[in-house]
């Protein structure tokens, strides 16, 4: 028996969900909760960590999962946030300490390569 959870239904459902992962679309959403069209990366960064963090656990929860009984679930949440803010330096061609970490923790001769792959099992247009 698997403890792996399947999230793809939630990965297919997160654009429908919210507007959030269309970068521009979000640099200039005054609504999204008040960044408005000239945000900084930092601004974008940490709103992006925060939010894709809260709808991930939203998830959780609503598969059933009460957060709220593993305390040592904050700990995941603040890597899992600052983890998304380092994805959103890189893809803005910045430096950010958290990259460095991850590098350390999962080192790999050929990252195009895994993210080709990556993308490629996670996003198949068949479906």
């Amino acid at each position: 028996m698997s403890d792996i959870i399947d999230m793809s239904e939630s990965l297919k459902n997160i654009q429908s969900d919210t507007n959030i992962l269309d970068l521009d679309a979000f640099r200039k959403d005054k609504d999204m909760r008040e960044i408005a069209e000239g945000a900084t990366v930092e601004d974008v960064a940490s709103e992006l960590g925060i939010s894709l963090t809260q709808y991930l656990m939203l998830r959780f929860q609503k598969a059933g999962y009460v957060l709220e009984d593993f305390p040592d679930v904050a700990y995941d949440i603040l890597l899992i946030t600052e983890a998304i803010k380092s994805l959103t330096y890189t893809l803005e061609d910045m430096d950010y300490p958290m990259h460095k970490i991850a590098e350390g923790l999962f080192p790999m001769e050929n990252p195009s390569a895994f993210i080709e792959d990556f993308i490629e099992t996670t996003f198949d247009e068949d479906e």
